[in-house]
C-alpha cells in the first residue's frame, strides 16, 4: 500500500480567525510578493469536461431525425413518458442517443429515484458510459443524490470508473461539493488517491472550489494525501490557497499540510494566496512560515 509522507506540523500561536481580527488593517496594507501565477489550464478544461459530460443531443428530436418513441422521449428528457413506456413494455431500456446517453443517465442526473429503480428492474445497464466516458454513477454524483448513488453501487456500478481526462464519480462529487455522496463513494471503495490527467485529486478539486464539507469527509477517510502534486507541482494546500476559503486552508494546516512546500515555479501556498488576492490568508500562512523558521 502507498505510504503517504507526513508533513511537518506547525504549531501556530493563533488561529487564522484570531489573526484576522487582530490585524485586518495590516493585512490590507501589507506589501506582498505577487509571483507570476499561472493557474493550470486544467481548471478551464475541467469545467469544459463537466459541460461535455452533461451535454445532451442538441435541438429537437425532429431535427435529429429521431422517430423511435423511446429515443424521442429520451432526447426531450420526458421522464414521465419513459416511465409509462416501461410500464407498458416491453422496451429496451439501454437504447441510447447518438452521444451515448441512456435513460438511466438522465434519470440519475435528474435525481428521479423512482425511475432509476424502474430502469434497473427493467435491465438498464448501470455501467453504461456516454461518448465522453461519463458513467451513470457520474451523473448521479453530479446530481448530489446520495441514495441514488448508493442504489447504483449496490446494483454493480463501478466506483472508480474513469471518464475522459481521468475524471471519476468521486472527483465529480468533490468538485460539486456533495459531501454525503463523497462519503458513500468512499464507503464503496472509491480511491481518493486517484489523480486525473492533470494530476488533480478529489481533495484538490474540493479544496480549490471551496467545499469545506467535502474536504472534511475526504480528510477523515483513509488515503487522504496532502503531499500529492498536480501538473504545476501544486499541493492541495496551494489549491486551497488559490481558492481562498480560510476554513479549508486552516483545516489542511491542522491536518499537517506542509506550508513550506513549493510548486513548480517555486511558490509556497502563501505566495499563491497573495497572487490570488487572498491577502489575509497569505499573511497568516507567512506568520506560520516565520514561526517555523524561528523554531
Amino acid at each position: 500500500s502507498r505510504v503517504v509522507p507526513q508533513a511537518v506540523r506547525v504549531h501556530r500561536p493563533v488561529t487564522f480567525r484570531q489573526q484576522r481580527e487582530r490585524s485586518a488593517e495590516s493585512a490590507t496594507n501589507a506589501v506582498i510578493k505577487t509571483p507570476d501565477l499561472r493557474m493550470p489550464g486544467s481548471v478551464f478544461i475541467g469545467r469544459l469536461f463537466l459541460a461535455l459530460l452533461l451535454a445532451g443531443v442538441a435541438a429537437t428530436s425532429a431535427a435529429q431525425g429521431i422517430t423511435n418513441p423511446w429515443l424521442k422521449a429520451l432526447s426531450e428528457r420526458d421522464l414521465a413518458a419513459l416511465s409509462r413506456m416501461l410500464e407498458d413494455g416491453p422496451v429496451n431500456p439501454n437504447l441510447a442517443l447518438p452521444d451515448g446517453k441512456t435513460a438511466l443517465m438522465i434519470a440519475a442526473q435528474e435525481a428521479d429515484g423512482e425511475l432509476v429503480v424502474q430502469l434497473i428492474a427493467a435491465g438498464a445497464d448501470v455501467s453504461a458510459a456516454n461518448a465522453n466516458g461519463g458513467s451513470v454513477l457520474m451523473f448521479a454524483a453530479i446530481s448530489g443524490d446520495a441514495s441514488i448513488v448508493g442504489l447504483l453501487l449496490d446494483a454493480g456500478a463501478r466506483a472508480d470508473a474513469r471518464a475522459m481526462l481521468g475524471w471519476t464519480a468521486l472527483s465529480l462529487a468533490a468538485v460539486k461539493g456533495h459531501g454525503e455522496v463523497v462519503r458513500v463513494l468512499l464507503g464503496f471503495g472509491a480511491d481518493q488517491r486517484a489523480q486525473d490527467a492533470y494530476g488533480w485529486t478529489a481533495l484538490m478539486r474540493a479544496a480549490y472550489n471551496g467545499h469545506f464539507d467535502a474536504v472534511q469527509v475526504l480528510l477523515e477517510a483513509p488515503g487522504a494525501d496532502l503531499s500529492a502534486r498536480q501538473e504545476s507541482g501544486a499541493t492541495v494546500l496551494h489549491m486551497a490557497a488559490a481558492g481562498g476559503d480560510p476554513d479549508i486552508v486552516e483545516l489542511l494546516v491542522d491536518r499537517g499540510a506542509d506550508i513550506a512546500a513549493r510548486d513548480g515555479d517555486g511558490n509556497t501556498a502563501a505566495d499563491i494566496a497573495a497572487a490570488s488576492g487572498h491577502l489575509e490568508i497569505a499573511e497568516w500562512l507567512r506568520s506560520l512560515e516565520a514561526l517555523a523558521d524561528r523554531g
